[in-house]
């Protein structure tokens, strides 16, 4: 059973610090990180380990509060630079944020990039054919308490060949995340309530993870995507 504390950012340093990386650099400094990024803001929940949804690893979730969440489609669209269908075609790398950085000790972040074919823009400008998508996780495959999947983050990863309906924000250093953090990107109609290839549903790594399913058939309706 997931048991959720409030902690400060030095206690999410300590659940974390055990973590190696999996294989990717770590930054260069523990200050690097970049301020676009959800995580850059005060962490204030964390939850213990969770099996996940097809039992292959443990999930820690480590929360941070957001500022800018947009609960309803005209906000999401008037503050997105662009509402895409993208799918998910090549992993670019994770970069990870220690607090020894020297020593990759004490992981406190990690930005997982996101390879996306942009199929349909449905809102906004986007001249680009593909992006690359910024997100808030990573995966540590070396630890010898078996593989986590660590998340800065409401939304659970995506799986590549996937398509999304995302609503992008740029940020001023040409980064590309998901606005609004987990209201920001929703199944299509035809994977609505089914889970993905890892066994999340909805692109929640908990179903009742900010999800609102009435927003997510107003999106249909209002780009004609039924």
């Amino acid at each position: 059973m997931k048991k959720d504390t409030i902690i400060s950012l030095l206690s999410s340093v300590l659940i974390l610090g055990s973590m190696s990386s999996c294989g990717e650099s770590g930054s260069d400094a523990a200050a690097d990180i970049p301020d676009s990024s959800p995580v850059s803001e005060a962490v204030t929940t964390a939850s213990e380990a969770d099996s996940s949804p097809d039992d292959s690893f443990e999930t820690i979730s480590v929360l941070v509060e957001r500022s800018g969440i947009w609960t309803n489609l005209d906000d999401l669209i008037s503050h997105s630079d662009a509402v895409v269908i993208g799918e998910f075609t090549s992993d670019e790398g994770t970069e990870y944020f220690y607090q020894y950085p020297e020593q990759k000790k004490e992981l406190f972040g990690a930005v997982t990039k996101a390879g996306l074919k942009i199929e349909k823009v449905l809102a906004g400008t986007l001249d680009e054919e593909s992006i690359v998508l910024c997100e808030n996780y990573c995966f540590q495959d070396d630890r010898p308490d078996g593989r986590k999947l660590i998340l800065f983050t409401e939304l659970a990863p995506m799986n590549i060949g996937e398509k999304w309906i995302i609503f992008l924000t740029r940020s001023e250093d040409g980064s590309w995340w998901t606005t609004s953090d987990a209201n920001g990107r929703y199944p299509l109609p035809e994977q609505l309530g089914k889970p993905d290839a890892l066994g999340f549903v909805n692109g929640r790594y908990e179903e009742d993870i900010r999800f609102d399913e009435n927003l997510c058939r107003e999106i249909y309706e209002r780009f004609d995507l039924t």
